[in-house]
């Protein structure tokens, strides 16, 4: 497929997403319009990333029927990828409500993922690894499903996975016209810019709230994810790792503060982004931030395209990230790379000191308790 016909077909899919989602608002729209309220209302419409995600499936399903060439496609195990996105929707659908079904939807989740990843070409990993090329597929499926489960847990905070969905989407296309590396892969994934582009106008035009449920956020984390992983295999691992940057971040950010307060015994916001809204920014203040960073990464990305050059743009990345935590979570301190190391260094010893204060205080505690009971022991004999 030329890339005139895939912008035709790009216009295409847009013109039925449009149909489909804004047919659905101007029904939301005509049943409350004669309803009279006392306070601000915000049309709600659960529908939307539904229907987006559909409209993806569908969009999927129709490139992979009009690229003539299905040889990579097959090859790379896209029809797989494609029928594990809609595994996920079909167990976001899934009323659980117990931890035990839970544990089991995870788990039937974790054995689909292990199922993809071990039918997958191996592209010469296992050449450039020590250990045996099984144990290397099943940890890489551990680390992707651990990634998407992580991703779907995000969906929470208004906003991200759809940010993060667009940025994946805006960077498929823009290496399909700039440097095309992997022709059907970017195409697929360029449809996802085009989908998430139309909930822009009902977010911030038409005030709508777009909750994302369990199925949608499903299919557009598993998409994404594997486009990233599908990326690694044809030779960009760090291309993956910066498509995914900001989730990794986020990932990092709940580790740490999680550790921090259960050291210094704080209930602070474990998401980074939660952590900006609790010190009073907005959600739209936070996600100019988001893409201003995701627009840093897509610079890195072309970087990485152009030049090969893929270990020095992660550790830039990773640079980036840390002094954009640092710098909001502690604004007094200077903004040099060593003195964010230094300040990590001294949070470091800080909390380690408080931890041993608090063993000490426990183990006074429990030696005066059994001395205390000794002597009670003793008064009561005659």
């Amino acid at each position: 497929m030329s890339l005139s016909h895939y912008f035709i077909f790009l216009a295409c899919v847009l013109i039925v997403d449009i149909a489909a989602l804004y047919g659905c608002y101007f029904v939301r729209e005509t049943r409350d319009f004669d309803n009279i309220r006392n306070e601000t209302f915000s049309l709600s419409m659960p529908e939307a990333y539904p229907i987006q995600a559909a409209c993806l499936l569908a969009a999927s399903a129709a490139l992979f029927f009009f690229i003539p060439d299905k040889a990579w496609m097959w090859e790379n195990r896209m029809p797989q990828l494609g029928g594990l996105c809609v595994f996920c929707a079909l167990t976001g659908c899934l009323p659980v409500k117990k931890r035990a079904a839970g544990f089991f939807v995870g788990l039937l989740e974790l054995a689909a993922v292990g199922g993809v990843v071990f039918l997958m070409p191996d592209n010469g990993l296992s050449e450039k690894t020590p250990y045996p090329p099984q144990a290397v597929r099943a940890a890489a499926a551990l680390v992707w499903f651990g990634v998407f489960k992580f991703m779907t847990s995000l969906r929470r905070s208004e906003g991200i996975v759809a940010i993060q969905s667009f940025f994946t989407g805006f960077a498929a296309l823009a290496m399909l016209v700039l440097a095309p590396f992997a022709v059907p892969l970017l195409q697929t994934g360029g449809v996802l810019l085009v989908l998430v582009f139309l909930t822009v106008p009902l977010y911030y035009a038409l005030d709508c709230d777009l909750p994302m449920n369990k199925a949608g956020a499903g299919v557009f984390c598993m998409f994404s994810t594997g486009f990233a992983v599908l990326t690694a295999l044809n030779g960009k691992w760090s291309v993956s790792c910066l498509l995914l940057s900001y989730v990794l971040f986020e990932l990092v950010c709940v580790c740490y503060r999680f550790l921090k307060n259960t050291l210094l015994r704080r209930a602070e916001p474990l998401l980074f982004a939660d952590a900006l809204q609790d010190r009073g920014a907005s959600a739209e203040h936070v996600h100019l931030l988001i893409i201003r960073y995701h627009l840093f990464m897509f610079a890195l990305i072309l970087f990485v395209v152009f030049t090969d050059i893929q270990l020095q743009a992660v550790i830039l990345a990773v640079l980036l990230y840390w002094k954009l935590y640092f710098n909001i979570m502690t604004p007094a301190s200077k903004t040099s790379f060593v003195e964010l190391y230094r300040q990590v260094k001294r949070d470091s010893k800080n909390g380690l000191a408080q931890t041993a204060q608090v063993i000490d205080r426990l183990k006074e505690k429990y030696q005066k308790k059994p001395d205390g009971q000794k002597d009670s022991t003793d008064e009561q004999q005659p």
